[in-house]
């Protein structure tokens, strides 16, 4: 069923954000895309882009999803600074606004695996895809798009993955789930521009489901069979993966990372 976008609208003016603009479609091909389009590219910020059903939906390092019309899938737009580490935070902060929020809406425990994926019980849930350019005004237009598996879909169990209706959430709270989220990603942002990643430290460490497991880590391009081994010690503060090796200790700014048998060390 499509989002009913005058209803949200009013969900988010009642939570202080009244000037955002709600754009809901049965379907589309992606909604990060479509910020990008012809029509979403003059969109002011801020701004929200929901789907019903996204046949185009856009991961990282270049993958495609097609999703079953029910899921949470989202993005919002908004302008912010550019933060002084670099975009990389900007993922983590995200990541740890959303993870928070489901949590706390569905006592799910949601947990967060670097970079943006997030994970029950080790199986993904929902992911994160983070786009950024900078305007004429050196602010950064930002969008983040988010997908969370809300329905269940029998695909999801050859990639490893799982959905919030296996663990008793219903599909009819979608659009709730939607409104409390895109509050906390919007806050989230504020604060970050505001009193930068220290805000977030603690509550990443809280939610990182790879901290001191045994990891192989895959930092090419998709396809790449560039990988090393080591154990995951955080992030650091512009953002990337600490990897303890046995030559010392590396920082993964983009790739991809499993974790061992074995797990911690």
């Amino acid at each position: 069923m499509k989002p009913d976008a005058a209803a949200i609208a009013a969900a988010l003016a009642h939570r202080g954000h009244a000037g955002i603009a709600v754009h809901a479609f049965g379907t589309l091909g992606s909604t990060n895309a479509w910020f990008g389009s012809d029509e979403g590219a003059t969109v002011a910020a801020p701004a929200l882009c929901v789907t019903d059903h996204q046949t185009r939906g856009v991961a990282r390092r270049g993958r495609q999803w097609q999703t079953l019309p029910g899921n949470l899938m989202f993005s919002v737009l908004q302008r912010v600074a550019p933060p002084p580490a670099g975009g990389g935070l900007l993922s983590l902060v995200t990541a740890v606004a959303v993870a928070r929020t489901l949590q706390h809406e569905t006592g799910v425990p949601i947990r967060i695996k670097w970079p943006n994926d997030l994970t029950i019980e080790h199986s993904k849930v929902a992911g994160l895809l983070i786009e950024a350019r900078h305007e004429h005004d050196r602010r950064l237009r930002l969008v983040g798009g988010i997908g969370i598996n809300l329905v269940e879909d029998e695909r999801l169990a050859a990639f490893g993955a799982t959905s919030l209706a296996r663990h008793g959430v219903s599909a009819s709270r979608r659009d709730a789930l939607l409104v409390s989220l895109t509050d906390a990603v919007l806050s989230a942002w504020a604060r970050f521009e505001a009193t930068g990643w220290a805000a977030f430290e603690t509550d990443w460490a809280r939610l990182d489901t790879l901290r001191d497991r045994c990891v192989t880590v895959y930092a090419g391009a998709v396809g790449s069979s560039e990988a090393f081994d080591g154990v995951a010690r955080g992030v650091a503060r512009d953002g990337s993966l600490r990897i303890d090796t046995p030559t010392g200790q590396r920082r993964v700014h983009a790739g991809e990372v499993s974790v061992r048998a074995g797990a911690v060390s």
